[in-house]
């Protein structure tokens, strides 16, 4: 294999990369989870004594709601599976990696599949929709603060990143990840794991037989997730994909990333809304719930109506064809001016 400048080569037989990866990851998963089951919000119910929890200014009803887990959520089992899905298990595949630097200082790493003869390179340059290479400088350098940021100026890893101010939640929860298998791996300062990860809202589904951090992937069923989780899923040339919402179109037979927590202060922060709002669970509405804008890429340019509009855009067209379910409330909280009035509200 050849390399830019100096190549640091760290070949890995068969199954020692994956398994390093795989077990990485659960560790983190379950690491991650101790640290929650610390918090009293979270996991109320490892005490009899608590009936109420105060939050800020206003209470959580425990009693209101289910005392097992179990009725309330999967097991961590079933919700580690959830996340990893193709990657719950090490299966027996035939891949290595090298680790190679460009001009001195700027790691990539190629791995190559044997089983299909095939060698992908990743860089560590950080921006939207691609799978690259955490590397620790970097992220550490994205996760700075805008404070942080007018105070140190900038770093020699300042070019790498694209998007800064767009990255930086993404970094910074990246930069957990790192510290925490800085612990794993025998309380090294710096991990030598390589973790890949794709960062913004593209579904980072690939053909590649290797394992990928991302944010989210597509929508599947228990019983898909049943099958990519049991050990004769596991084959020699390659593993069995995840089937999902997706798995029709040009994403079929393709494999879904690990979730990982990512961009949380996005997804996440209005949380404390929904705790604000504790209602009992016998008086909970047995319904889906869904709301959004009418985001996503579609050329409007050569639709006239509002129906036509709507139509072509997935989210406004799930809200028409189900508004009148009894078993699903759904709106578009905005339309961004796409459309000329508001009755798909």
């Amino acid at each position: 294999m050849t390399s830019i400048g100096r190549a640091q080569r760290t070949p890995v037989g068969c199954l020692f990369l994956l398994s390093l990866l795989l077990l990485t990851a659960l560790n983190l998963f379950y690491g991650h989870r101790q640290k929650l089951q610390q918090d009293p919000i979270l996991f109320p119910l490892r005490s009899s004594a608590f009936t109420t929890t105060q939050v800020g200014n206003f209470s959580v009803h425990l009693h209101w709601h289910p005392l097992k887990r179990s009725d309330r959520f999967p097991s961590i089992e079933e919700r580690v599976k959830l996340y990893m899905s193709n990657w719950y298990l090490p299966c027996n595949q035939s891949v290595k990696y090298s680790i190679t630097y460009e001009n001195e200082t700027w790691p990539s790493i190629a791995i190559h599949d044997s089983s299909t003869n095939t060698t992908n390179v990743f860089d560590s340059m950080l921006y939207y929709h691609h799978t690259f290479l955490l590397h620790r400088p970097t992220v550490r350098d994205c996760a700075r603060t805008r404070d942080e940021y007018a105070k140190q100026g900038e770093l020699f890893t300042h070019n790498r990143i694209r998007f800064r101010w767009a990255m930086q939640t993404y970094c910074t929860e990246a930069m957990s990840m790192l510290n925490f298998m800085n612990q794993l791996d025998s309380n090294s300062k710096n991990s030598t794991t390589p973790v890949l990860a794709f960062f913004g809202d593209k579904n980072a589904l690939q053909t590649k037989q290797i394992p990928v951090f991302a944010k989210f992937r597509a929508a599947s069923t228990q019983f898909n997730i049943q099958q990519v989780t049991e050990e004769k899923s596991c084959n020699v040339s390659s593993r069995l994909p995840l089937k999902t919402a997706y798995y029709q179109d040009e994403y079929a037979n393709k494999l879904s990333p690990i979730i990982w927590y990512l961009n949380t202060v996005r997804h996440w922060n209005t949380l404390p809304g929904a705790l604000r709002k504790d209602v009992a669970w016998d008086q909970k509405m047995n319904r889906a719930f869904f709301g959004g804008d009418m985001t996503g890429w579609q050329n409007y340019t050569n639709l006239k109506t509002d129906y036509a509009k709507c139509q072509a855009n997935t989210r406004c067209r799930f809200v028409y064809e189900h508004a009148t379910s009894k078993w699903m409330d759904v709106r578009i909280t905005s339309h961004l001016g796409l459309l000329q009035n508001d009755t798909i509200h």
